[in-house]
């Protein structure tokens, strides 16, 4: 299920070494050092019945020092009518509050996700990195890649004209900015925004797109 050597690992970065980059990687933070073997014997299964309470967390996602956030959107009608209803949903993990639907598009999701670990930062109890996935290629770049380029063109695009949803835009790449300064105080490098195949068993992806789709179901109300 790793990418190189599947056993119990005592820190994040010797972790960070076998999974970084390998979407499918499939590893949990533990308390007791033999459910943690047990996970590695068992290929990385957890029963379903396994209670929340036991000896490891209960969600798959989280490691030392390190927690990851999945985020999708969704969009009744895939754009084939004028006005269609849109989506968002943040997947922290089962049972954690901090998960949402909202009825706005993707970008807002990133939005959502980066002002938490802001008021997180500002308010003192950011205690790991976090990480963002997405299985949308174009909510990534617009952060990793064309944001550099758009501001130094003054947010035009490469026609002159003003970016779509500069607004927003403009303020998740100032989140990530203030987040990766922290991170770096902290030794923690910066944040990774990782992409996932979408529809491909990832179950923080289809989490995500659950609450995404009830977002979209929802947009009447909102």
């Amino acid at each position: 299920m790793v990418r190189y050597t599947p056993r119990v690992y005592y820190n994040w970065q010797d972790c960070k070494i076998q999974v970084n980059g390998f979407s499918r990687s499939c590893y949990r933070k533990f308390t007791n050092e033999a459910a943690a073997w047990k996970f590695v014997q068992d290929n990385g299964y957890i029963d379903d019945g396994y209670s929340s309470s036991d000896d490891y967390e209960s969600y798959p996602y989280a490691s030392d020092g390190l927690e990851v956030v999945y985020v999708d959107g969704a969009c009744r009608g895939n754009g084939r009518h004028p006005f269609t209803p849109a989506g968002y949903g943040v997947f922290y993990g089962y049972g954690d509050d901090r998960n949402i639907a909202v009825p706005l598009d993707e970008l807002h999701a990133f939005n959502h996700a980066l002002k938490n670990f802001e008021y997180s930062i500002n308010g003192g109890y950011c205690d790991c990195k976090t990480d963002i996935c997405s299985d949308s290629q174009f909510a990534i770049r617009s952060i990793m890649e064309w944001c550099y380029e758009w501001s130094n063109n003054g947010w035009t695009n490469v026609r002159g004209e003003t970016v779509a949803n500069d607004d927003l835009i403009k303020d998740n790449f100032r989140m990530m900015n203030f987040i990766n300064n922290a991170y770096d105080q902290w030794g923690w490098g910066e944040i990774d925004f990782i992409h996932v195949r979408g529809h491909s068993g990832d179950d923080g992806n289809e989490q995500a797109d659950r609450l995404a789709n009830i977002g979209a179901d929802n947009s009447g109300s909102y």
